[in-house]
C-alpha cells in the first residue's frame, strides 16, 4: 500500500502520529502537561507528537490497549526519557491533569500520585 506521494512507511508513521494526537491532545485530559512540554521545551506540536509516537512504537505499547491511567504513565516516563527541561515541575503538571480529570482509576497510581506531596484540595474547581 503506497501512494504516488507517501510510501506505506509514510503512511505508518502518520497514523503513529495521528494516534498520539488522538490519545493526549483530542482527549484534553492532559492539557496543562502539554502545553509544559511545548512552551518551556520549545517543541512544535508536530514534532512532539512524532517524538511520542517514536518512543511508543521503540517501546512496544501499540502492540495493546492501555487504560487511562496507563496513559500519564507513559507520559512520565516518555519525558524522563527524552531529557527534556523542569522534569520536577512536569512531573507536578501530569499529577495535577490527573487528579483534575480522574473521579475514579487506579487507586494505586493515585495513592503513588497523592503521595508524592501535591494536596488534592488544591485540584477542586
Amino acid at each position: 500500500m503506497a501512494t504516488s506521494s507517501l510510501s506505506f512507511e509514510d503512511m505508518i508513521r502518520l497514523k503513529g502520529i495521528e494516534d498520539m494526537v488522538e490519545h493526549y491532545y483530542n482527549n484534553q485530559k492532559f492539557t496543562y502537561s502539554l502545553d509544559f512540554i511545548l512552551k518551556v521545551n520549545g517543541i512544535a506540536p508536530s514534532k512532539l507528537y512524532e517524538m511520542l509516537s517514536d518512543h511508543w512504537h521503540e517501546n512496544g505499547w501499540h502492540h495493546k490497549a492501555h487504560n487511562q491511567d496507563a496513559m500519564y504513565e507513559i507520559l512520565l516516563e516518555f519525558y524522563h526519557a527524552v531529557g527534556l527541561k523542569s522534569p520536577e515541575v512536569f512531573e507536578a503538571l501530569v499529577k495535577f491533569d490527573y487528579v483534575r480529570q480522574s473521579s475514579s482509576g487506579n487507586f494505586m497510581f493515585k495513592k503513588k500520585v497523592l503521595s508524592l506531596g501535591i494536596s488534592p484540595m488544591l485540584f477542586t474547581e
